[in-house]
């Protein structure tokens, strides 16, 4: 079986979750990381990716990408369920009902509505301070109460085995903690959701590898906050 190629900026970004599921099912893979010419004043920051963008037969070219074989996708979720999918890790059963296949979808979503919060907020987006009046910093527990409640006492979201969306919310819980370190002070159950994730073994093989990026977290134009170092 040949190995999957995938494309991303390098950083975290929408690759993060991406990367860490293919090291959870161990589907063999490379990754093509695009840099950044200069900065996000510079108008040449994404030429690298610019220059080969229309050439390798995308439907909608776009970054993150996959490359399976003579298959190509694009976007991020559907890179994901295709990864899943194809390593049993979607979290519902093959003849799963319309009802637990909502649920599955009603967390996504939430869950990402939780990151999309973040990179609000690393942008300076003004749907920040609309939404958290006390800073995003200080809200991120209050954001974290509805998950906190659906994880209750299971091992993971949808029960007792990893999902794809485990690890966007690992990857989106672990970025909150950068934020605010006491951002899962008051909530054990997602203290030790992220211990038991962060100790599958090949979590914690990629984790203490060169191979993971740490930073930045988001791209150029995040001016509040995820690129440039203070």
């Amino acid at each position: 079986m040949p190995k999957l190629i995938l494309g991303y900026w390098k950083l975290r970004g929408l690759f993060a979750p991406i990367q860490y599921l293919l090291e959870v099912s161990g589907l063999e893979y490379e990754l093509v990381a695009y840099e950044f010419d200069g900065g996000a004043s510079s108008p040449e920051f994404r030429n690298r990716w610019f220059e080969v963008k229309n050439t390798l037969g995308f439907e909608f070219p776009n970054l993150p990408y996959l490359i399976d074989g003579d298959f190509r996708l694009t976007q991020s979720t559907a890179i994901l369920k295709y990864i899943a999918r194809k390593a049993g890790l979607l979290g519902i059963a093959a003849d799963a009902s319309p009802e637990e296949h909502a649920k599955l979808d009603m967390i996504e979503n939430q869950v990402d509505d939780l990151r999309w919060f973040y990179v609000h907020y690393g942008i300076g987006s003004k749907i920040i301070d609309f939404r958290f009046p006390e800073g995003y910093p200080a809200s991120i527990p209050r954001q974290l109460e509805s998950v906190a409640a659906w994880l209750k006492d299971k091992f993971f979201l949808m029960g007792d085995n990893i999902c794809y969306v485990d690890l966007i919310l690992y990857e989106t819980l672990d970025v909150q903690k950068m934020i605010n370190p006491d951002s899962l002070a008051k909530y054990p159950n997602l203290v030790a959701y992220v211990e038991r994730i962060e100790n599958l073994p090949a979590m914690k093989k990629f984790l203490a590898s060169p191979e993971r990026i740490t930073w930045p977290v988001l791209g150029p134009i995040a001016d509040t906050w995820g690129f440039k170092k203070d």
